[in-house]
């Protein structure tokens, strides 16, 4: 395109202006990378740029010099291709990395009035040469999940592209481009049945003598889903009038389609946050303080009040804390295709403090009382902050630090420091130089060999050290902050009073410091992050958060354990294993975990949870590790309500066993806790999404019940068809088996109301296998007690063998209905 070519000037400002817009390129939000469709490339699979930088083709002929001088300069990503070559393997569709093929027209001209700044990585995608429009829709719904990480997904075409004239093209292009339109804006089965019979759209093959132009339409509409289609505007250019089919109307940065719904789902949460508040009266933590310090471990939950760059991208709260109760609004649909809200209750913690509560109000309830107990009890305590990565868990941090020296009498109280990280494996001392040290177990106990330790003598000194070894702990770079911490740091503080025989074994320790009495320890957690949030990292990062995350758990499940032993009867003979091995960070913290240990100890956690409702799946898993804490086997750690939002009003209805839930809701949850890895609608595919999950086709289980009674092996590997470990398979599934004894228990005591309904769908159950198979007219099947179940189930055995492998399902599905009551 020439500058000021008026041939050409409608369509570059659409570029320049309008299509940076739509993909948000101003705004706080933009794209991570851009994945562009190109019609000038064609291969015999799916074919993906791979490299980190690429050389233009120059594609095109007869043009003046100006043309073929024209760069563009941004980068590619190998990880995104990679991770497209393998949602694409997983969709059965053949692919190919290409490192050495360079961006053509169809990709540098359009990005170059787009996106000059080339801050944003670009991935090149090419088209299959068999031109099958029902392939290239399924390319685009293989891809979509890409949406869910900020990733931009564009096809680069033409409406119209006739290489050998027409006698009337403006008029066959107006005439085609008003059905392709038509075909769009329809919902998504009518949309994909619409474009891959394109052919049969009036004016389409004068249009298209070859189809390569159009198909990039095909992908970006497949990987659409279920969203709806928006023309934005029609405009005329090279004598033709051309459509541009993108996402809905933005203006400003704001998608007005999403902003309304996050209106609805905002005032959802305010009518429900009014009827808690009628409900409650507001309590003080103060009383709690004086009950709950004694605990060996308490748990508590912060969340921070809303930063201005989230006000100014119209994020609002989706936490809610009254008293010791914590409410976290989770949108079922990340998209908001579904508005309906999930209403996760917790409250086994014994603090909870919001965005109202200071730093010095949280340290008074939970840090101070530490202190006395280190120093008048010879006690090890340890006081651990977790959370996500820019959820003001250093912000706490930083002000425990400037306030625990202020605490200390230095003029009666002798005091040593020592200050390291974990960073994966390793340990470094930040008090010398991240000099590289060694957690021992030893038969005397815990010991760090090698780390610093001083003596200090002051509230100044002991804040100096802080400092400085903070400044060299490892940071980096995360979607949610600059400088987020990527290790463990462990701050260690020995007191002891200042009398004439401490003085005289207070002494500094020449090879190791042992952890022992008369110490608190101070974690900082490295900021915790979902496999989601590693798509544009590097292997190493990849690693790294790996190696993390393991840490995390293996503290999980000590911290667990311990208080799980703490409740077991004196003359129990369970064994309840503790993981100490399993991470470096557990090594260090075993003296404070071990329920075996000869020291008296006290543990602290604190979760912070992200305010805003656009991380409310990340405050969900921060505040599951905390609860899961003091949750033995059979406690309810959280109660989960589901809230439908609407124009004229809210209504609310309680989910508990998965068979309450929605078809859609299951596939969801699945989605959610393999980290978007496991597509359910792969394995067991119903076509209604949005009847419960009890509901089933003819002759099928409900898909509840059809998931419970599969094996893991089956399910294992279906899983590991979509590329997913067996490691992550069993744990989904795991947990589903969890939320249908979750689910019993909450429905247990229900008693007749249950009932009614169980007979229901058993009544349902058993018509249909009848009338799938041989109506047998002589039975008379009564559902109205378990007695007559079992008669009226033998009498059609009776009259026709052939049922009973169809009423050993039935046994099944009776067995898991009864357990629900």
């Amino acid at each position: 395109m020439y500058p000021n070519d008026p041939a050409h000037k409608e369509t570059a400002d659409f570029f320049k202006i309008e299509a940076r817009k739509v993909l948000n390129l101003d705004n706080h939000n933009k794209p991570i990378a851009i994945v562009l469709i190109t019609a000038h490339w064609e291969n015999d699979v799916v074919t993906v740029s791979s490299s980190e930088k690429h050389k233009l083709l120059y594609d095109y002929y007869n043009f003046p010099k100006p043309a073929y001088d024209l760069k563009y300069n941004a980068r590619g990503s190998p990880e995104i291709a990679e991770k497209i070559k393998n949602l694409l393997s997983t969709a059965g569709i053949k692919s190919r990395l290409d490192p050495n093929r360079g961006w053509d027209h169809g990709t540098f001209i359009p990005l170059k009035l787009i996106a000059p700044e080339e801050e944003i990585p670009i991935v090149q995608v090419s088209l299959v040469n068999t031109l099958d429009p029902r392939l290239h829709y399924k390319i685009g719904e293989a891809l979509q999940s890409l949406r869910d990480e900020n990733i931009a997904i564009l096809g680069s075409g033409m409406t119209f592209h006739n290489n050998f004239g027409s006698k009337d093209g403006a008029s066959s292009s107006v005439i085609f481009d008003e059905a392709l339109t038509k075909v769009v804006l329809q919902g998504r089965s009518e949309r994909e049945e619409g474009l891959a019979n394109w052919e049969k759209l009036p004016a389409a093959r004068e249009c298209h003598q070859r189809e390569e132009h159009l198909l990039p339409l095909h992908v970006v509409a497949g990987a659409g889903g279920s969203d709806e289609g928006y023309k934005v505007k029609s405009f005329k250019g090279l004598g033709v009038t051309l459509t541009k089919k993108v996402d809905p109307p933005v203006k400003n940065g704001i998608n007005f389609n999403i902003q309304r719904k996050k209106l609805q789902l905002q005032n959802s949460i305010n009518e429900h946050k009014k009827q808690l508040l009628s409900k409650h009266k507001e309590g003080s933590q103060n009383d709690s303080l004086k009950n709950e310090s004694n605990n060996d471990i308490i748990t508590a939950y912060r969340t921070r009040p809303l930063l201005r760059n989230e006000l100014s991208q119209n994020k609002f709260e989706g936490i809610f804390m009254q008293d010791n109760l914590t409410y976290i609004y989770h949108p079922i649909d990340a998209t908001l295709r579904d508005l309906a809200l999930e209403t996760h209750k917790f409250e086994n913690v014994d603090f909870s403090f919001n965005e109202k509560h200071e730093n010095e109000f949280v340290f008074q309830s939970l840090v101070k009382p530490l202190i006395p107990f280190v120093l008048n009890e010879n006690g090890l305590a340890t006081f651990i902050a977790y959370g996500q990565t820019g959820a003001g868990k250093t912000h706490t941090m930083s002000s425990f630090h400037e306030m625990i020296p202020d605490e200390i009498d230095f003029r009666k109280t002798l005091v040593k420091v020592c200050y390291f990280e974990i960073f994966g494996d390793d340990l470094f001392d930040l008090l010398n130089d991240r000099k590289p040290i060694f957690v021992l177990s030893t038969s005397t106990g815990t010991a760090i060999k090698g780390v610093t330790q001083e003596i200090v003598s002051s509230a100044e000194e002991l804040k100096f050290f802080v400092e400085s070894g903070t400044e060299l702990r490892k940071t980096r770079a995360t979607l949610k902050n600059d400088q987020s911490s990527r290790s463990h740091s462990v701050f260690i503080l020995s007191l002891a009073a200042k009398t004439r025989e401490n003085l005289k074994t207070f002494q500094l320790k020449k090879d190791s410091v042992f952890i022992e009495g008369n110490s608190l320890i101070i974690v900082d957690l490295a900021g915790s992050e979902r496999n989601s949030d590693q798509t544009h990292h590097d292997k190493v990062r990849i690693k790294e958060t790996q190696i993390t995350n393991t840490s995390l758990m293996s503290l999980k499940d000590c911290i667990r354990n311990r208080y799980l032993i703490s409740l077991l009867n004196a003359n129990s003979n369970k064994h309840i294993h503790m993981p100490f091995r399993s991470s470096k960070l557990t090594q260090v913290l075993r003296e404070g975990l071990d329920p075996n240990s000869t020291l008296k100890t006290k543990t602290v956690m604190i979760g912070h949870l992200a305010p805003s409702i656009e991380d409310s799946q990340h405050s969900l898993n921060t505040a599951r590790y905390v609860s899961n804490l003091k949750a033995s086997n059979n406690n309810n750690i959280s109660t989960i309500d589901r809230v439908r939002s609407s124009s004229n009003g809210n209504s609310s209805e309680s989910i508990k066993h998965p068979s309450k839930w929605t078809y859609k809701q299951l596939c969801l949850k699945i989605k959610n806790w393999s980290m978007n890895s496991i597509d359910l609608t792969k394995i067991l595919k119903y076509h209604d999404t949005d009847v419960h999950s009890q509901n089933h086709e003819v002759g099928r289980p409900p898909v509840w019940l059809e998931l419970s009674n599969m094996s893991t092996d089956s399910w294992v590997r279906h899983c590991k068809a979509q590329g997913v470990s067996s490691e992550t398979a069993k744990m989904v599934f795991n947990k589903y088996k969890v939320e249908l004894n979750v689910g019993r228990k909450q429905q247990k005591g229900e008693g007749e109301n249950n009932m009614s309904s169980i007979f229901s769908h058993l009544k349902s159950f058993f018509s249909e296998r009848i009338s799938q198979q041989s109506t047998l007219e002589s039975t008379k099947l009564n559902v109205y007690n378990v007695n007559c179940v079992k008669v009226g189930k033998e009498e059609m055995l009776q009259n026709d063998t052939r049922q009973k492998d169809s009423y050993m399902m039935v046994d099944d599905y009776l067995l898991n209905l009864l357990s629900c009551t």
